[in-house]
């Protein structure tokens, strides 16, 4: 059995990292473009899907943003967080991101991604028998919950 991670950038842009006084006002703006939006609804000029259209995207960016919010408070809480670490952030667009330094050397939001695969020592095909993403940018302590994985497929 081989096992390795890779980072993959996430659908996050590193300008929606917010920390949570930041993503307080954020809150308050969503809530008062849903009001806007809500208020809207009466507009005859705008069709029915130009409607649905803009409530869905208020509720979803208002969802998104409490979720950061949850996310911040969650990390902040972790007992293995260092407290002389810096303040937490997260992203208002993929609140499960975490900023990773990549194979480039730049930092930015992603996953890694664990795969196990096993075959033949002596060589010739190999199959991924586990897989696990995870926003911890390091393999360490990703074994066990990976042979856990192929002990239930595999037995």
């Amino acid at each position: 059995m081989a096992q390795d991670g890779t980072r993959v950038r996430a659908s996050a842009g590193a300008p929606s990292f917010r920390s949570e006084p930041a993503l307080q006002q954020c809150r308050e703006q969503a809530a008062l473009h849903l009001k806007a939006v809500l208020a809207e609804q009466d507009d005859p000029e705008a069709t029915e899907a130009e409607k649905r259209a803009r409530l869905a995207a208020a509720l979803d960016y208002q969802r998104r943003v409490h979720d950061a919010v949850a996310t911040v408070k969650d990390v902040r809480d972790d007992p293995k967080r260092k407290k002389d670490s810096s303040e937490p952030r997260a992203s208002t667009t993929d609140d499960q991101a975490r900023v990773m330094k990549m194979a480039d050397g730049g930092f930015r939001p992603a996953y890694n991604i664990q795969m196990a695969s096993a075959g033949s020592p002596l060589g010739g095909p190999r199959t991924i028998v586990a897989a696990q993403v995870t926003n911890v940018g390091s393999d360490m302590g990703s074994v066990t919950p990976m042979l856990a994985q192929i002990e239930a497929r595999t037995g």
